[in-house]
């Protein structure tokens, strides 16, 4: 399913931003976004050091833990 579709289903869409160290790459923020315009221009701002990309939830989860993905949700809501 791709990032679009997925967001049309679901109706958010999960920024994944993970960062390369020694070759080695691992995720260092979730962000959730109710609107894709904002998701898109968040995927292609240019940050050199960093590589971000659009996944659902499962995969916010898989790359980082079920925790930072809650805790990106209700980072939105306050």
């Amino acid at each position: 399913m791709t990032a679009k579709k997925y967001f049309e289903t679901h109706g958010r869409i999960y920024g994944v931003l993970r960062e390369s160290k020694d070759g080695s790459s691992h995720c260092v923020k979730v962000k959730v976004f109710y609107d894709y315009g904002e998701a898109e221009k968040w995927l292609e701002e240019k940050n050199s050091d960093n590589n971000r990309e659009l996944v659902s939830k499962t995969a916010a989860e898989k790359l980082t833990d079920k925790a930072a993905v809650v805790r990106a949700v209700y980072a939105i809501a306050e």
